[in-house]
């Protein structure tokens, strides 16, 4: 096997098309050469696999040009399309997402609206991509209902890590920590968390942003004790200087005498990402309500029981049920996700689960693609669907039936080593969507983030560039570092 290009800053985008076609490439006796040439306003992309020859030639489209010279990410994306037709017509292959590699399709198709019509962007998916109708039709369906996207340039988001979870999933290639070896380390981390918070809000206010959310997201969350729960969100609140008897949510309050110069904020949305159902107690919603908490996510992935034992993850069903019954008595809105094929699940089982998910009548409910990521234990095992059904019946049955029961589709994202080459969908019913993920989907707005493994952005509008700071994963060394990791952090938003 071999990949020979010749722009080596561009091999390891032409790799992830490659393994869509060829996921066992290395084992494999193909050979690749390609290379791209530009000539006036015409890319011309060269592609020879073993000994067949192809050769496309496409003219760059006006948006495409900086300077009169193409950016290289978009000769990037016209050597991807070159390579993806030849391997197409090589293997007899169509993806359903054509060339597209990359993560954020709607993000793509907002980008070619800047300077083109609703369908000429259409058209750009369709014959330069090689999108297919139903994925465009999907794309669109979304970009119609994000009418809650950022349109200040000021916004930002707060998000805060909790990296343990009870046990860890097959399927999950997060470093994080098991409850049963590290229960002693979680009164610490939120001390340390606390710290990281504070000096966060102090910078949002120092720079006079908009706060817009608040998302705290694991691992799982709920994992937390009731008191070091009541500790961190009591912090959050004394910051927030909410009044959080205004039905969950932050309420800006009038400045007290001695406080008028300190920054109040109106927060629209506060989330708790719960997950698993056997970490959520009533005690723990409580105090989520009594802190203005609006929105939470119970995460049952799967009804079948043997399916979930294969991801070593436990579930009872009243757990579920009991979730989800106290969280909508105190009026959260309501998360469920799922995930299309996990290992030993069918078409018939998945829409078993899917039935039963609807039956608890969530506000958003979120159909996950299985992505086999290389820290996983499944990448590890080798594990993978038995029964050879197809995950992308699974993936338009869950689309047709969440239409037809009132749910739209409000963002999508992509990532590698799908099944199928397909995507996880948020659907959501009418003005229940939650407008941290659009945001941070569609990378429109700065996101400052808190704890161990957290990432932040920056965004700067006028170059359209986003800067980014990842705090390293190791929880002890960030708990033992983390005045520095968070002044590290914070000189980001300086």
């Amino acid at each position: 096997m071999a990949l020979i290009v010749d722009n080596e800053k561009n091999y390891a985008e032409l790799m992830l098309t490659v393994n869509l076609f060829v996921p066992n490439f290395n084992d494999s006796d193909l050979e690749i050469f390609h290379s791209t040439k530009i000539t006036s306003k015409t890319v011309t992309v060269n592609v020879k696999i073993n000994n067949n020859n192809y050769k496309y030639r496409y003219k760059t489209l006006p948006c495409m040009y900086k300077s009169e010279q193409l950016d290289n990410k978009y000769l990037k994306r016209y050597g991807r399309v070159g390579l993806y037709q030849a391997l197409s017509e090589y293997t007899g292959s169509v993806l359903p997402w054509g060339s597209l590699t990359g993560i954020r399709p709607t993000k793509l198709f907002y980008e070619h609206l800047k300077t083109n019509s609703f369908d000429e962007t259409k058209d750009i998916f369709r014959n330069l991509y090689k999108v297919s109708d139903e994925k465009i039709k999907i794309v669109v369906d979304i970009i119609n209902h994000q009418s809650k996207k950022s349109k200040n340039n000021n916004d930002i988001h707060l998000y805060i890590h909790i990296p343990f979870c009870p046990s860890k999933c097959t399927y999950c290639s997060f470093i994080s920590y098991s409850i049963d070896r590290y229960n002693n380390l979680l009164s610490e981390y939120v001390n340390k968390l606390i710290y990281d918070i504070k000096q966060s809000f102090a910078m949002i206010r120092k720079k006079n942003y908009n706060l817009r959310t608040i998302y705290i997201g694991g691992g799982t969350p709920t994992i937390l004790s009731s008191e070091n729960l009541e500790i961190l969100l009591s912090t959050i609140n004394a910051e927030l200087k909410t009044d959080s008897t205004q039905k969950g949510f932050a309420k800006e309050i009038l400045n007290k005498k001695g406080a008028k110069n300190k920054k109040l904020f109106k927060i629209i949305e506060f989330t708790v990402e719960s997950g698993r159902a056997d970490t959520i107690t009533q005690e723990k919603l409580q105090i989520m309500k009594k802190h203005g908490v609006t929105r939470i996510c119970v995460n049952p992935q799967s009804f079948n029981k043997e399916v979930l034992k294969g991801i070593n993850r436990p579930q009872n069903l009243t757990e579920t049920r009991n979730a989800i019954k106290w969280s909508k008595e105190l009026g959260f809105i309501v998360n469920m996700d799922l995930i299309a094929g996990l290992p030993g699940d069918s078409f018939q089982s998945f829409k078993q689960s899917l039935t039963k998910t609807l039956s608890f009548k969530p506000d958003n409910i979120t159909v996950h693609t299985l992505a086999i990521k290389n820290a996983s234990k499944l990448k590890e095992t080798g594990a993978e669907i038995k029964n050879g059904e197809s995950v992308s019946a699974m993936v338009d049955y869950a689309y047709r039936t969440l239409h037809r029961h009132q749910f739209f589709p409000y963002y999508l994202y992509r990532q590698k080593h799908m099944k199928e080459n397909l995507e996880n969908i948020g659907y959501s019913q009418t003005n229940k969507e939650c407008v941290f993920n659009i945001d941070s989907m569609e990378e429109v707005a700065s996101i400052i983030a808190c704890g161990s493994g957290s990432i932040s952005k920056r965004l700067f509008v006028e170059s359209n560039k986003i800067e980014r700071y990842a705090v390293l994963r190791d929880i002890p060394q960030y708990m033992e570092n983390v005045k520095e990791i968070t002044a590290r952090k914070l000189n980001l938003f300086k």
